[in-house]
């Protein structure tokens, strides 16, 4: 059976979570997203991916009329309804003009809510796939200016992910490409502070402590700055704290950083995590990081499999070679040949690069005019440009 997806918004935690108590166990419902920020609302509105959205009481119909206007059009795919403390004709003949579906009491019986919110997700999906029937394309639109999203991942540990995750987002900022931050999703093991030599007060753990009042400037405030202009937001300092983060909460920390920089650079564990799953939607190029020897090259062909298992398109895959021209190992075209597909960054082995690691330093500031900090920027560039095109 197929879930309805639900999104609740509201000013107060605490009003969240009566209705999430009241959709408990509902069959055929799925609350995948809840939030006391209203920029929310813009933001799946603009997704035009068939869900229910309910909004109230502490948001009322003043605050939300902008955001809906703005979308009239999206309001056929995705469904408002509004929770109120009392409803009244005009309230409700205003509302129907925002092209809301429906308005509710919040002391509404679970029946009443649950009938709801199936009848306004079936008139939801019925346009949808009328649309789909008519061959008019569905496409996600903007409803504000939103960063490049670069996941830096590698099916295997070692290949050096963090190493490049770091780099490119310094060298980002050093070509003026910023604001640009790092999100470290390594939530068990990661380096990214380490790398940068920082000591930062706060880290992810702490951002998600209370995800649904989140918003962009709680959010920016626990942002820990690097002396070159990038934004870090560190992995746990714990291990036992990974436990604790939801894919969810990381979701919404990537759409509310999107929000606030031109590019986010996410450097991820070496598994397909639903944190990974998570990200990928909203990815515009994935670097998948391997270095030539067999173990990593095997992990690299079968993550691109997973990925087409995924229909995760092909164009925005990026494929980098790290340490590449040692003489040990798989030459590139023994691994092209193997991938079947061609290579799109090789980045030489450099005995800079572990002085660097070991001073806390990005090799591309302490060392811009090396061999590897010279295939860095080149790949820098070709993130940052209009259109990348794929390796062939």
């Amino acid at each position: 059976m197929e879930k309805v997806s639900v999104v609740l918004i509201d000013r107060e935690v605490q009003s969240l979570q009566r209705v999430r108590e009241l959709l408990e166990d509902a069959p055929g419902i799925e609350v995948v997203d809840r939030s006391t920020d209203l920029h929310e609302l813009d933001f799946h509105l603009s997704q035009r991916i068939v869900a229910v959205i309910l909004v109230g009481p502490g948001y009322q119909i003043e605050d939300v009329t902008p955001i809906l206007e703005r979308h009239s059009v999206d309001l056929a795919f995705v469904s408002v309804i509004l929770l109120a403390e009392e409803v009244s004709a005009g309230h409700l003949r205003q509302a129907l003009k925002l092209n809301v579906r429906d308005v509710l009491e919040v002391s509404c019986s679970r029946e009443d809510l649950l009938e709801t919110i199936q009848r306004a997700y079936e008139i939801s999906r019925k346009v949808y796939s009328e649309k789909v029937l008519l061959g008019e394309g569905i496409t996600r639109k903007e409803g504000h200016p939103r960063a490049r999203v670069v996941v830096v991942f590698g099916p295997k540990g070692g290949c050096g992910k963090s190493f490049l995750a770091t780099n490119l987002a310094v060298g980002l900022e050093v070509r003026k490409k910023g604001p640009v931050v790092l999100f470290d999703m390594n939530y068990q093991s990661g380096d990214v502070a380490i790398m940068l030599g920082l000591f930062p007060q706060y880290t992810v753990y702490d951002v998600t402590a209370d995800i649904d009042s989140l918003d962009k400037e709680m959010l920016s405030r626990s942002l820990t700055p690097h002396g070159s202009g990038v934004k870090v937001l560190p992995a746990p300092l714990e291990f036992q704290q990974a436990q604790f983060l939801t894919d969810r909460a990381t979701g919404k920390m990537v759409r509310l950083l999107a929000q606030m920089n031109n590019f986010i650079i996410i450097d991820t564990d070496s598994s397909f995590s639903d944190h990974l799953l998570a990200v990928l939607d909203q990815a515009d190029h994935l670097c998948m990081v391997a270095s030539n020897e067999v173990p990593s090259i095997k992990n690299l062909k079968l993550g691109l499999q997973i990925l087409g298992k995924l229909n995760f398109p092909e164009e925005k895959i990026l494929i980098v070679l790290n340490r590449a021209g040692t003489k040990v190992g798989l030459s590139p075209e023994e691994i092209e040949e193997t991938i079947q597909r061609k290579i799109d960054a090789a980045i030489p082995s450099d005995k800079v690069v572990p002085i660097s690691v070991n001073k806390g330093v990005p090799v591309i500031t302490q060392y811009p005019r090396s061999p590897v900090s010279k295939r860095l920027f080149q790949l820098v560039e070709l993130l940052s440009a209009e259109k990348v095109g794929r390796g062939r």
